[in-house]
């Protein structure tokens, strides 16, 4: 059981890493019908955000790390952290790829 401290990772864990992550400035980005539109101007590739995915990119307009990201949905929806790590990785590796956000510095 965790402690108040803990997060649903655990003190030392290898879901999330210390990273900082924020939203890239070489983007544009709408909200219509109820969906977050970005589109990577580098890319020309577009991202509709609705749910999950969209909560993601509004908790990202304030820098934080992967790991109090994680932490942030996995209370949210009430999952188990490995199933979030599962789950939201590979979307912000998606973001990364194409420039929607980028890490700093922790």
């Amino acid at each position: 059981m965790a402690q108040d401290n803990d997060t649903p990772f655990g003190r030392d864990t290898h879901f999330g890493r210390s990273v900082m992550l924020s939203r890239g400035t070489e983007h544009v980005e709408t909200f219509q019908n109820d969906q977050t539109l970005a589109m990577s101007l580098k890319h020309g590739k577009y991202f509709a955000m609705k749910g999950t995915a969209q909560r993601i990119w509004e908790l990202l307009e304030t820098p934080r790390s992967e790991r109090d990201l994680l932490d942030q949905i996995a209370r949210e929806y009430r999952i188990p952290a490995g199933q979030c790590a599962r789950e939201v990785l590979p979307f912000l590796a998606e973001l990364r790829q194409f420039g929607l956000i980028v890490e700093g510095p922790a």
